[in-house]
């Protein structure tokens, strides 16, 4: 509930989930009410055990357990140079493009490292002709409306589909159609070769001749690069999509008297860290083992086919552990978000590797008898915790470079409350906060003010306030016009 943007106060009531592993949470507000500034008028942390003997005991509604969490996850990895073996030569017999390209896709497929679910590279084709916002599919368009233009019969699956290498025709808008076998002058003006390029490989080659006679442009393979006569170098910086080349110009069918091509991968990058992806559940399913592995399953298979390097999970329901597959001599991790391998029995950790690969137990029957006993154990244990607007330094509170909010204390209930009083005087006011310099942008408007949770150790040391068991955080943050104290 909130009042008028045009009056005094807004008052903003906030329920944040603090996972296990973390101690951060953040309120969007809306930017319109910059000018403001802020100030806790109550705020609460409870163990999520209470949550828990909920949703164990059928007592959320269905919006509430359906509500989906996100966890990121990404891989690093060590590669060596070597990692894609081989090295492609052409041949005088390739006197065509259309041989040079099936050559290499053969070749690569043969070489293709048992750690990766694509080729490094291969080649396939497209039409400038066709246009994808047509409403027409490329499939339509080659089997319905050009399989006479390009075969010069009606289309036959048998002949003229599934001519790329399995592990080529797998890869996201790759064309495995036969190459046109009709060259007439118009298709030739209008058909393309297409050079795909997997993610964090670049393509060493020794001659531009054969590429420029598939229509690759002297643009488009730049310059030759190191001592000598140097090399090309075409480079893929993704981690996690192929490139895709199309040749600027129609191919040449006629290739003779050109160099020796020699072509070889690298890693673009030896030490690989991948964008990440969001593992998506909903509340529910993170109650059970059998669901969280089926969610972390489905997007650590769509993580490894977009950044082509094996990975996979199991679960032993017998013993209640989860182990993750790798690749075979490789040095390899996943980032994980702790709190998803908190809940996976992993512990607080940020990487799994080989060397902790499989979990320890986790139980999922929950157990539901002294939940108030155990949530009041955690809080009488934790002590005064102290809430600082990560957004702003300060030295407002001793042993803190945070700006100082709000304290927090145990109470019988099993949460953490703030008890000291929230206006002491008219005219003075607790401590506040305005909004942070970063915007961020969108059209929602929205300002994420983020604070931390901190407590003490036995010595006075602060440190985060970490929980292996999550946390949600529920109170009112007040917006005022009002004057320095």
């Amino acid at each position: 509930m909130a009042t008028s943007k045009r009056s005094k106060d807004f008052h903003i009531a906030f329920r944040e989930y603090v996972p296990p592993g973390h101690s951060k949470f953040s309120i969007n507000i809306d930017e319109s009410f910059r000018g403001r500034q802020f100030y806790f008028d109550n705020i609460t942390v409870v163990p999520a055990f209470y949550s828990i003997e909920a949703a164990v005991l059928n007592l959320d509604p269905d919006d509430e357990l359906k509500e989906n969490v996100y966890y990121p996850i990404y891989f690093v990895a060590k590669l060596p140079t070597d990692f894609f073996p081989g090295e492609f030569q052409s041949i005088p017999s390739q006197t065509n493009p259309v041989l040079l390209a099936t050559s290499l896709n053969t070749y690569f497929q043969g070489e293709m490292p048992s750690t990766v679910s694509h080729l490094g590279v291969f080649f396939d084709w497209t039409d400038v002709r066709f246009d994808p916002l047509s409403g027409s599919t490329w499939d339509d368009w080659v089997q319905n409306v050009m399989a006479q233009t390009y075969y010069g019969e009606s289309y036959d699956p048998v002949k003229h589909k599934k001519k790329l290498p399995a592990t080529a025709s797998t890869v996201s808008g790759a064309n495995d159609y036969l190459f046109p076998t009709e060259l007439s002058v118009i298709n030739i003006l209008n058909l393309r070769f297409r050079l795909n390029i997997a993610p964090n490989v670049t393509i060493i080659a020794s001659t531009q001749g054969q590429l420029s006679k598939m229509g690759f442009s002297d643009q488009q393979l730049g310059v030759r690069r190191g001592k000598g006569t140097g090399q090309f170098l075409l480079i893929n910086t993704s981690t996690i999509s192929f490139r895709k080349m199309v040749a600027n110009n129609p191919a040449s069918y006629v290739m003779s008297d050109l160099k020796l091509l020699k072509i070889s991968l690298v890693p673009t990058e030896e030490d690989l860290v991948t964008a990440y992806l969001d593992v998506e559940m909903n509340r529910e399913e993170e109650l059970k083992n059998v669901f969280v592995e089926k969610a972390v399953s489905r997007w650590i298979a769509i993580l490894s086919d977009l950044a082509n390097i094996n990975l996979s999970i199991h679960y032993d329901e017998g013993t209640k552990k989860f182990t993750f597959i790798f690749p075979p001599n490789l040095q390899f991790a996943i980032g994980i978000d702790t709190a998803l391998a908190w809940r996976m029995g992993y512990g607080i950790v940020s990487k799994i590797s080989e060397l902790n690969a499989t979990s320890d137990k986790v139980d999922d029957e929950i157990n539901l008898t002294h939940t108030l006993k155990k949530s009041r154990a955690l809080c009488y244990d934790t002590g005064v915790v102290i809430v600082s607007d990560w957004n702003t330094s300060s030295n407002t509170f001793s042993g803190s470079d945070h700006h100082y909010m709000a304290s927090l204390y145990p109470q019988y209930a099993g949460t953490l409350e703030m008890v000291a009083p929230r206006v002491t005087m008219p005219g003075k006011y607790p401590p506040r906060v305005s909004f942070p310099a970063t915007v961020s942008g969108g059209e929602s408007k929205k300002v994420p003010f983020t604070f931390k949770l901190s407590r003490f150790l036995d010595d006075g040391t602060k440190i985060d306030l970490v929980w292996l068991i999550g946390a949600y955080v529920n109170g009112v943050l007040t917006g005022t016009f009002m004057c320095e104290n």
